[in-house]
């Protein structure tokens, strides 16, 4: 491998449409083309109609090329499809775009062309029959996506020819590939020493991994993204203070990489080091100010730090820039209920629940804020549902046990309290819980066993 100097491809931009069932594998490719540089430009598909149009156009005519995920529900979502149209009118476009087949056998297959043909067509005269009979205001918009669709029937076999025409790539040959495809097809100047990077990056086996890595910082020492893969596998291990060392190096080399920044501040986080933390976020957001993760990470540091004004106005940019961001509004949530506002925080709970049902402690912490407010069959509801999701979360069994006693269901309460001890026999609140239980029982003995325990565990009951 020969020694590179050049350092300047990571400000190159690639925008990427997706449909959000294709939010993971948006993830994964993200993560991967970070890893080495290249920054990825979020859309967002299921925003309001009408505006994704607007946005697309707007990111991916300042974007240097164009990723699309092309699946079976990009195919049927109007708001993918409507930058499709965008895509096939202009050539300049045309040029930058990127297709990724996500299920190739499937979606280029001529019945398949039909079967989307057909659901169009249908779509087209499900919004004529919706058209009939509504209020003006409401034909406008409906007049709107008819004329949209209309457009997408048109242009469907002119699209699938383009994709059957066009050179594209299914998601694990880029994958095996190490996305040489793509860092071809835009000239990337470093190409070779990415792939390399990217394979180094997947090795699994940590002793060879190291060799490796090794090997190509010392053939490639002004190469900044060596430096990069380094720290980035040395915080996987755990080893914060090693990482951090690494990624200054990555800064050193080139002060416009805002990963750098972004990770060395995760890394002080994990030491405890919030005002570092906070103080390379704020660097990593001067360079890159549409970085939903920095402005969350920091929120999360100030959050650590009592500073709950400037965690929730974090919290709420990072939700601006990326309204899908699941843990964002769980955050949030946390937040205001530790500011007693349990409205606000039932609020971006559903909200966080809405994007990613399985999101964890999620029910249980809306569950939590139902309790503050009286509630209790709703927040039983809901400790039910995170129970459901997670068979062994003690802390759902004591609080629902909580709410099914203030409930004056004892029995019920007893039962969750014993199931959270056996799931965590160090869980002083819940001997302290059971005990009361207990008291109400009249099982006195029972219930000075329990205090006593719980006192053992060092656990003094409020009051």
């Amino acid at each position: 491998m020969k020694e590179s100097t050049k350092k300047k491809e990571h400000s190159m931009e690639i925008f990427i449409s997706y449909s959000w069932n294709d939010s993971e594998i948006a993830d994964t490719i993200e993560n991967d083309l970070n890893s080495v540089g290249i920054k990825l430009i979020r859309d967002k598909n299921d925003t309001k109609f009408k505006d994704s149009f607007k946005d697309f156009m707007k990111k991916a005519g300042d974007s240097d090329y164009a990723l699309m995920l092309i699946s079976d529900s990009f195919l049927k979502s109007i708001n993918c499809m409507n930058e499709v149209l965008e895509v096939l009118k202009n050539k300049d476009y045309e040029d930058k775009i990127l297709p990724i087949i996500l299920n190739r056998n499937n979606i280029l297959k001529s019945k398949s062309i039909a079967d989307y043909i057909n659901y169009w067509e249908n779509e087209h005269l499900i919004k004529d029959k919706e058209l009939c009979g509504k209020k003006l205001s409401i034909r406008g918009i409906l007049t709107d996506e008819l004329e949209i669709i209309y457009k997408i029937q048109n242009s469907l076999s002119d699209f699938f020819k383009l994709l059957k025409d066009r050179k594209s790539s299914t998601l694990e040959e880029l994958n095996d590939s190490n996305y040489k495809e793509i860092l071809e097809y835009i000239g990337y100047g470093e190409k070779d020493l990415l792939i390399d990077l990217l394979d180094i990056r997947k090795n699994q086996d940590e002793e060879d991994q190291d060799l490796l890595i090794e090997s190509f910082i010392n053939e490639n020492r002004k190469y900044f993204l060596g430096y990069y893969v380094k720290g980035e596998i040395l915080y996987k291990r755990e080893k914060y203070k090693k990482a951090i060392k690494y990624f200054s190096d990555v800064i050193e080399l080139d002060r416009n990489f805002f990963h750098g920044y972004y990770y060395r501040g995760i890394a002080f986080i994990k030491l405890g080091l919030y005002e570092k933390g906070i103080n390379d976020f704020s660097k990593s957001i001067e360079i890159y100010p549409e970085y939903a993760k920095a402005y969350f990470n920091r929120g999360s540091a100030y959050g650590r730090l009592g500073k709950n004004e400037k965690s929730l106005e974090d919290y709420t940019k990072a939700i601006e820039i990326n309204p899908e961001y699941a843990k964002a509004y769980y955050n949030r949530g946390i937040v205001y209920w530790g500011l007693d506002k349990y409205e606000k925080s039932i609020e971006d709970y559903t909200k966080a629940i809405k994007i990613k049902p399985e999101l964890d402690g999620v029910y249980c912490n809306r569950g939590a804020s139902y309790s503050e407010l009286g509630n209790n069959q709703k927040a039983i509801e809901d400790y039910t549902k995170a129970i459901e999701i997670n068979p062994d979360d003690s802390a759902s069994y004591n609080n629902r046990g909580i709410a099914y006693v203030e409930l004056g269901e004892y029995e019920n309460g007893l039962e969750d309290f014993s199931k959270a001890i056996a799931l965590n026999p160090e869980y002083a609140v819940a001997y302290c819980n059971r005990g009361e239980a207990y008291e109400k029982f009249g099982k006195h003995e029972k219930a000075e066993s329990d205090f006593k325990i719980a006192k053992k565990l060092s656990y003094e009951p409020p009051g």
